[in-house]
């Protein structure tokens, strides 16, 4: 294969790309059974669809509740370090 060639089919394959992701950005537009970030739903112009609007709801706070039961930082300490010939 030649670099021509090898050119022309990484071309192809990014025209194909960009038009598989135009088709699924304007399939998930207005796609209001998934829940997204409330800034998508105002930028889309769904901020007044209420179903929407509690799905995101619900997807911050359980966010916000996992956040709290892990704060920053309370991962992996390496706290039971030491002699494990008990």
């Amino acid at each position: 294969m030649s670099l021509d060639e090898l050119a022309h089919r990484e071309r192809d394959d990014a025209i194909e790309r960009e038009e598989r992701q135009k088709q699924t950005e304007a399939a998930n537009k207005n796609d209001t059974s998934r829940p997204r970030r409330y800034e998508q739903l105002v930028k889309d112009g769904l901020e007044d669809h209420a179903d929407a609007v509690d799905a995101t709801a619900a997807v911050d706070r359980a966010w916000d509740e996992w956040k709290e039961e892990n704060p920053r930082g309370s991962g992996n300490k390496h706290g039971d370090q030491g002699d494990r010939n008990f």
